[in-house]
């Protein structure tokens, strides 16, 4: 686990690091939800354009509790764009994914356990987004999270800030 969030902050730290030009760079608050267990959550994207239509977007969502369980992810997508207009534009998007979920329960002697569990998956979905203001985007995206023993499709809207 250790050695994948640093390999993932040094991934994200050179991707940075290729950044050329004003709005390449933007962060976006988002809302997920997330099917499997009704998990509604928070999570925060960056996204990094580093060539023409393409975007990178690594991100955290952390789930609130739910049906006693509780969970975060952390994906890398890439976003492929596709302009319709000046404000629209839509991108499918696939990557990877990391999913830590913890359920607690109550054993056969009545006292409280819990059990934590790994996976690692990938992403495949699409999303749209809408620019409001030069900085200002809203978007939505749709993904399937495919895992072992964990699947899941999971809804995001979000504001996306570009600096």
């Amino acid at each position: 686990m250790k050695k994948f969030m640093l390999f993932a902050l040094m991934a994200i730290t050179a991707v940075m690091g290729m950044r050329a030009e004003e709005g390449d760079l933007s962060v976006a608050p988002e809302f997920a939800f997330g099917s499997k267990c009704s998990q509604p959550g928070v999570g925060l994207q960056i996204m990094i354009e580093p060539a023409g239509n393409w975007r990178i977007a690594p991100e955290l969502i952390l789930y609130f509790k739910n049906k006693n369980r509780t969970s975060y992810d952390f994906n890398l997508n890439v976003h492929y764009l596709f302009h319709t207009n000046e404000h629209f534009a839509l991108y499918p998007l696939a990557g990877i994914s990391y999913v830590n979920i913890k359920t607690e329960y109550i054993d056969v002697d009545g006292k409280k356990d819990s059990h934590k569990y790994d996976r690692f998956g990938g992403n495949v979905g699409g999303g749209i987004q809408y620019k409001f203001k030069d900085y200002l985007y809203f978007f939505g995206e749709e993904r399937f999270q495919f895992m072992k023993s964990n699947c899941q499709a999971v809804t995001i809207l979000g504001a996306r800030i570009a600096f």
